[in-house]
This record gives C-alpha cells, structure tokens and sequence, in this order.
C-alpha cells in the first residue's frame, strides 16, 4: 500500500512558537524560507538566516519579528509583472508532462518551476508547501524569475496566485482550473494562468502564448 508520508513539523521564529506545519518532512529549510518569503519575513528567499532542522525547526532572522500583512493587503501592495517573457503551447504541454511523469503522486501535490534548461520540481501533501519549497528552491538555485513558468498539479487559487506574483513568476499553468478572483488577479498582475493545459488550455490573465 502507497501512503502519503505526513508528519507535524513544530517550529519556532526568533523564539516565537509558530503554527505547526502538517506537511511531507522533505526539504524543510526550503519549506521554512518559501514560507518566510511568501508572508514577508524575507525579501529573498535565499536571504540569510539560521535554521535549525529536526523534529522540530528553530529560525533566527538577522532582525526582528516582521508585523506580517493580512492576505487582502499583501496582494493589494503586490506590482504587475513587467517582463515581456512569453513560451510556445507545446513547451507549456512538454513541461506539464515532465510535472507529472517524474515520480508517483500518490495524492501529494506537485510543482514545478523551469528556467531555460533549468528545474526544480517538490512534492507535499498541500498545495502551498509544494509550492513553497519549489520557489525557495528555485531562488536558492539563482533562477531568473521573470524568465520562470510555474506548473502546479492542483487548482490555483487567489493565494497561490499571490504567492506566483511575489516570486515574480510570468506565467503559471495546472491540469485544473483558477478560481474567479485568481483570474482577476491575475489580469492585474499581468501573469498567465493556463488551466487545463493538456485538453483545451484556456488563457486567463495576460496572453503570454508565443506564436508558432
């Protein structure tokens, strides 16, 4: 029997004890800085810190404790992509297969960031984790961002599509579909989101398909 491998991950941040994570125990450090970076803690996720991995993960930042942003008014301070970065369809469909041909999913969730020949694919059991282990993975790796797509293997949602913006990602697609204010978000941000990209693969957002 193929289980999902979970476990609950305590940790603290300048010695303040923090929301335990419920994730797959892989790539903890990438998990910690894609977390930090995403609600504000760091500017880069590379950025350096001291990070403690074990059952449970201890963060010392080189500053205070940041007064972290309500969702709402983190995306509304969030700027448009401004990078003309725009990829073919089939690339697009090469790299959905390349998602999730790599291993069993066995009900995790996967995603991928690819940078000219560049890749980093991460697997969790949520959605955000996967998500935030690939960017810190992909920073750390020194990708260019703004030349970066994005595939995620399950729906987007206006927070993951927050968490896109900020890493500076143009283009973002899924086997699924967005939710109506991730679209509306994504026509503001100036990022593509491509849902069901291996059947009719719709366009929201800025059209950032090279013509062929």
């Amino acid at each position: 029997m193929n289980l999902m491998h979970e476990a609950l991950i305590p940790w603290t941040l300048n010695g303040q004890r923090r929301g335990a994570f419920s994730c797959t125990p892989e790539h903890l450090e990438e998990l910690v800085r894609g977390n930090l970076f995403a609600y504000g803690q760091l500017d880069n996720p590379a950025d350096a810190c001291q990070i403690s991995v074990g059952d449970e993960m201890a963060v010392q930042l080189p500053y205070p404790v940041r007064q972290e942003k309500e969702l709402p008014e983190a995306i509304n301070n969030l700027l448009p992509v401004t990078c003309s970065f725009s990829l073919a369809l089939e690339e697009i469909r090469h790299l959905s297969q390349a998602l999730c041909r790599a291993r069993p999913l066995y009900g995790t969730h996967r995603v991928l960031i690819a940078c000219d020949d560049q890749r980093v694919i991460r697997d969790d059991i949520g959605r955000h984790n996967a998500l935030d282990k690939a960017v810190a993975a992909a920073f750390m790796a020194g990708f260019h961002m703004q030349h970066s797509v994005l595939g995620i293997t399950g729906r987007i949602t206006s927070e993951i599509l927050y968490k896109v913006a900020r890493a500076g990602i143009p283009i973002l697609f899924t086997r699924k579909y967005p939710s109506n204010f991730a679209v509306e978000l994504a026509n503001r941000l100036n990022i593509m989101v491509l849902s069901d990209v291996e059947e009719k693969a719709q366009v929201f957002g800025a059209n950032r398909l090279k013509e062929t």
